[in-house]
């Protein structure tokens, strides 16, 4: 198919969901503000701003102007890892393609497990329970975890749930089974993996960074630290990807954008809202990728 014809369609599908009689979109931010609170991994350099112009300026006919500087760690704060943190040879930012950077979203909620356990690891059981819920998780999905962790950001010693941060042997977080990892690598065709805590691997692992290692060369992106995971439905929003392109970056902050509110197929096939939404939203994730494939 032609650029023109998929960006007519896809123009088409945007049209029919804002006027249609569904409720009104809703975009939910998934990014916590970059600040000197940026949460991140002690080998990771911290945020830093300063204001270089705040006022009057004399350079532009006395008008105000604002403008400023910061440098800070890559993986700080919410963030996405591109493939090369972990893979040689793989995707750095700049290099991976935009179509991967939207997809339906699929939110699986293990916080009250969490409650009774800290260092919670999301079980094939949480996932298998999820699909038959809402269906097969579609291709292209961002997978998240809502494990009720972000009410502790951005407090360092609650994310890390230690009395000593710079010691990551001492990090008791929720985090996603090496199994979970493996089968979202190999039996599912996602595009993103992360959830509201700082890792998807847990700090007590035997194996060093087993999904890292996993995903990352499978050149499935991680999304770390993601903010208001808890307000996302279990189906049924399209995730916007919003990574910084980095020159040979090995990830970047991220301005993650959920959006729900998507309305049901309407080939009147039925099934449950939560699948029926899912498909909407995997279907017009489809069509925004083909567009951004031919860009």
């Amino acid at each position: 198919m032609t650029k023109c014809f998929l960006q007519a369609v896809l123009a088409l599908t945007l049209f029919l969901v804002t006027s249609s009689r569904a409720a009104p979109l809703e975009v939910i931010d998934l990014m916590y503000t970059l600040d000197e609170g940026a949460i991140g991994w002690p080998v990771h350099p911290p945020y830093n701003f300063s204001i270089v112009q705040r006022g009057i300026d004399p350079h532009v006919n006395n008008l105000y102007l604002e403008y400023n500087k910061f440098n800070m760690g890559e993986h700080r704060g919410t963030h996405a890892d591109s493939p090369a943190h972990f893979a040689e040879g793989h995707w750095r930012s700049h290099e991976i393609p935009p179509s991967r950077l939207v997809g339906p979203g699929v939110v699986v909620d293990v916080s009250a497990k969490v409650r009774d356990n800290p260092l919670y690891k999301m079980t094939m059981e949480d996932v298998q329970a999820w699909e038959a819920a809402n269906g097969r998780i579609p291709d292209g999905a961002i997978f998240l975890m809502n494990s009720g962790w972000g009410e502790r950001y951005p407090d360092p010693q609650r994310v890390f749930n230690t009395d000593d941060v710079t010691n990551t042997s001492t990090f008791r977080y929720p985090s996603i089974s090496p199994e979970v990892g493996v089968f979202l690598a190999d039996e599912r065709n996602v595009t993103a993996v992360g959830g509201d805590s700082p890792s998807p691997d847990s700090p007590d692992s035997t194996t060093p960074f087993p999904n890292h290692l996993k995903l990352l060369f499978k050149d499935i992106l991680i999304l770390e630290n993601v903010a208001n995971v808890d307000k996302l439905p279990p189906s049924g929003t399209l995730i916007v990807i919003g990574m910084i392109k980095l020159h040979d970056g090995s990830g970047g902050p991220t301005r993650i954008l959920a959006i729900k509110g998507l309305p049901a197929p309407p080939d009147g096939t039925g099934g449950s809202s939560g699948h029926s939404a899912s498909v909407s939203a995997a279907f017009i994730a489809v069509l925004l990728g083909a567009v951004l494939k031919v860009q």
